[in-house]
């Protein structure tokens, strides 16, 4: 019988426009560094000494960071592909599906949390599951032409708290915190 990633905790990262936009041709639109900072600490920082975060991404989500980035440090990286074969790092996990990169993020005993942070189809696929606690949405408040766009949020999530909210080099952004009921 196949595991299945359904009771596996996790929290999704992710940044979208007012059209809920998040990509244009396997690219960010927007550059927006407080929003960076953000990702990057929201998935480094560990309330217990010895371990790490793990972050999930789909291929296209990899391939979007830049190259002297990769793998992001400090955390288990899990790409997901359907390339079985897909060249990656040492050290980088490759799953061919959402389930198998849960599992193997969940899989060392280092690993604190799991963060979910794309593509489009990941995260459609990641707000349907029971295990998805949390939502972490910066709002970019501008519209962008994008061709990948975020799913719509489930009504079983509420928007519980605003984190932040400012302007980088004129565009303006918020990070919601979006909790399952």
């Amino acid at each position: 019988m196949k595991a299945r990633a359904d009771g596996i905790e996790f929290d999704a990262v992710v940044a979208a426009d007012l059209g809920d936009g998040i990509g244009a041709a396997g690219a960010i639109p927007w550059k927006l560094p407080s929003d960076v900072a953000h990702l990057k600490k929201i998935t480094t920082d560990t309330a217990v000494p010895g371990t790490r975060n793990a972050v999930v991404m789909g291929r296209v989500t990899w391939d979007t960071i830049p190259e002297r980035y990769r793998p992001l440090p400090g955390r288990l990286n899990v790409v997901v592909s359907r390339q079985p074969h897909l060249a990656v790092p040492d050290g980088v996990v490759l799953a061919t599906t959402l389930d198998q990169a849960l599992l193997a993020a969940r899989e060392p005993a280092d690993v604190e949390r799991i963060f979910v942070l794309g593509g489009g189809d990941i995260y459609r696929q990641s707000f349907g599951l029971e295990g998805c606690r949390h939502i972490y949405l910066t709002r970019v408040l501008g519209r962008f032409p994008c061709d990948t766009f975020l799913a719509p949020i489930p009504s079983r999530f509420r928007r519980e708290s605003l984190m932040a909210e400012g302007a980088d080099g004129g565009l303006g952004y918020r990070i919601e915190v979006w909790t399952r009921a």
